[in-house]
């Protein structure tokens, strides 16, 4: 049985090369990005172009203010971008909700063994600058059970946002959720048996 191709999914596709300057942003783009073009650039400048812009068929951008405005500031004047026949206002809707996935997504316990083996600590400390990599997580993802798995959740969360850990009581941790700043209670142990 196949799949039909529902309407509001894009039928064609086209991946082409174009002038920067042709180019247009989207001119109430939902997505603050000014802070995130340095990283951006950074990244297209260690590990090439990779994801292109997608554009409508007037070339104004639908996805990719970021990797436009990284682009312009590394001075290309051409990028390969994927125009999208896509309905302008199913466009209007994607611009929000492609920027608004990406933020139900957490880091696994395997970001941190693949932390270990960055080849530049520079790059690793631009990108992530608050995770402390003198652990020995050889040990980490072994350990973590059933029971220990939102702990260990919690703390690799916490060690990718850069969140502190309050006082605890002797046998009782408490974390700020990085979110919106609750505290969490766990039991030592359990986060002593999830590292």
């Amino acid at each position: 049985m196949s799949k039909q191709n529902p309407e509001n999914v894009n039928k064609t596709t086209e991946l082409r090369t174009v002038p920067i300057d042709t180019i247009a942003p989207y001119w109430r783009n939902p997505r603050k990005n000014e802070t995130g073009i340095a990283k951006v650039a950074e990244s297209i400048r260690l590990y090439g172009y990779q994801q292109p812009i997608i554009t409508d068929k007037d070339l104004t951008i639908i996805a990719g203010h970021s990797r436009y405005q990284a682009l312009k500031e590394l001075g290309w004047t051409e990028v390969p971008v994927l125009i999208a026949d896509m309905d302008p206002k199913k466009a209007k809707e994607y611009r929000v909700i492609d920027n608004r996935t990406n933020e139900y997504s957490s880091w696994s316990p395997d970001l941190l063994l693949e932390l270990k083996e960055f080849t530049s600590s520079e790059t690793l400390e631009s990108f992530f600058p608050h995770i402390d990599l003198t652990t020995d997580f050889s040990t980490f993802s072994k350990s973590v059970t059933e029971g220990t798995l939102e702990a260990a959740q919690i703390l690799i969360d916490n060690a990718v946002r850069g969140a502190k850990v309050t006082d605890p009581p002797p046998n009782i941790i408490e974390i700020a959720c990085p979110e919106c700043h609750h505290p969490i209670t766990l039991f030592r142990e359990d986060v002593l048996k999830a590292r």
